[in-house]
């Protein structure tokens, strides 16, 4: 039996609990997901220096935070990065252009043994609530026309999942 689904980014199966990746805060303290504010998260995985694609998908990711309007309460946003801590250009960029982000750093083997798929180029994810990375959206390429229907796409499902 096949099921009509109506999300526009694809579903992560298995979903990955993200608190299983041993993420750090820039303080050196591991992310804690079960805080009471269960919000929902927008992520992007890169390196530390998130140029190119990586800096237009922070930038979306941050727009589409933006359009939820009064929702806008509900996600935030974080960054991870896989090879040590941002290079000082981007953490200048960060705090700047994307003053709500939160910089995470990982270890790429070890996120990358529990989640293979998490620096599949021009990829952006959903975690839940509860932590789980269940969605990801993928831009086919980096053309305006396409980031803002992919932002579109990510605002109908944000503005379904989030009440």
């Amino acid at each position: 039996m096949e099921y009509e689904t109506f999300n526009r980014g694809e579903l992560i199966n298995p979903p990955i609990q993200i608190s299983d990746l041993g993420l750090e805060t820039k303080s050196g303290n591991a992310l804690d997901y079960s805080q009471p504010d269960h919000l929902w998260s927008l992520v992007v995985i890169g390196d530390r220096f998130c140029s190119g694609a990586c800096e237009k998908l922070l930038y979306l990711v941050r727009q589409s935070n933006t359009a939820l309007g009064k929702k806008m309460n509900k996600a935030r946003r974080y960054y991870i990065s896989l090879d040590g801590e941002v290079d000082t250009q981007l953490s200048q960029l960060i705090e700047k252009e994307h003053p709500k982000l939160t910089v995470l750093t990982g270890e790429q083997a070890k996120v990358l043994g529990l989640f293979p798929q998490a620096l599949a180029p021009n990829r952006f994810y959903l975690v839940d609530r509860g932590g789980w990375i269940m969605m990801s959206y993928h831009a086919p390429d980096l053309q305006a026309h396409t980031l803002n229907a992919l932002g579109k796409d990510v605002l109908k499902d944000m503005n379904r999942l989030i009440k």
